[in-house]
């Protein structure tokens, strides 16, 4: 299992903004964070997909499967919590990449009804190395999960991966600070 990012590993990070509700049995999820680091680096970690299980919360494995111009295939597998229910979740995704600013996903395959999102990288302007990261995305579980529980689960899954995702940008930005 991949390690767990904890409050103190996000200690110069700015707070995570996040939003979330519900269109039926979709649920739409909303991240934002300010974060400390050169595009390179940023863009390095979104699209650093065979190494991503090492260091999002959740995921035990993710492997490229086919890659083209513009275009990542990646198979992702892991579980997510909340209050009793763990649920194992398996997806075959389809990663757009449009640098320097965004990377879009939608689901090929897997445990969701419905999956898509994008992550969107702008510059905060005035200030060297520093970026406002968004993600965006609609979800719905293929599994029979009430919908209050679903945007529950959905949220703080997202969360913890957003988190981890963060943490490590600002990890990898400080080791070539180094």
């Amino acid at each position: 299992m991949a390690p767990i990012a904890h409050p103190e590993a996000l200690a110069g990070a700015e707070p995570i903004d996040i939003t979330a509700s519900r269109q039926g049995r979709m649920v739409v999820i909303g991240m934002h964070a300010t974060v400390l680091a050169p595009r390179s680096v940023i863009w390095a970690t979104l699209t650093d997909y065979d190494n991503t299980a090492k260091w999002i919360t959740g995921m035990d494995r993710s492997v490229v499967l086919q890659r083209k111009p513009g275009r990542v295939v990646v198979e992702q597998s892991g579980s997510a919590d909340i209050l009793f229910f763990t649920i194992t979740l398996n997806v075959v995704l389809e990663v757009e990449e449009d640098p320097p600013g965004r990377i879009g996903v939608k689901l090929v395959r897997g445990d969701f009804r419905h999956l898509e999102g994008e992550y969107l990288l702008t510059s905060v302007p005035g200030v060297r190395d520093r970026y406002d990261l968004t993600w965006k995305g609609k979800l719905e579980l293929a599994s029979p999960v009430p919908g209050f529980l679903a945007q529950a689960l959905l949220k703080e899954n997202v969360r913890l991966r957003f988190e981890s995702l963060v943490a490590e940008i600002e990890r990898r930005a400080r080791a070539a600070q180094e």
